[in-house]
């Protein structure tokens, strides 16, 4: 697997910055695709997303949601409890 490894590396090294332009298109079929199914799933009501290539490896993306007061509130009751349930993980300094 080292071996692999080894020859695999430098071939990549050389190509990326090929193929880095078009992460963008990449980047936003993969949010619309998570979007979609949010949406199927009655997430949210509707969606529209825009990526942009600002330079090399700098991206900006745009996410525009539409969304009703219940699911806005279900939204951030996941994400708090994510964000507690990092901060209890994390490790004390």
């Amino acid at each position: 697997m080292a071996r692999i490894m080894e020859r695999l590396v430098p071939l990549l090294a050389i190509a990326f910055p090929l193929f880095e332009p078009l992460l963008p298109r990449y980047i936003s079929a993969n949010v619309r695709k998570r979007l979609k199914n949010l949406k199927q799933q009655g997430v949210i009501l509707d969606y529209k997303t825009k990526t942009r290539r600002l330079g090399k490896l700098h991206y900006k993306i745009a996410v525009d949601l539409d969304l009703t007061q219940e699911q806005m509130t279900l939204i951030l009751r996941e994400l708090s409890d994510q964000a507690r349930r990092t901060l209890r993980t994390s490790p004390r300094r």
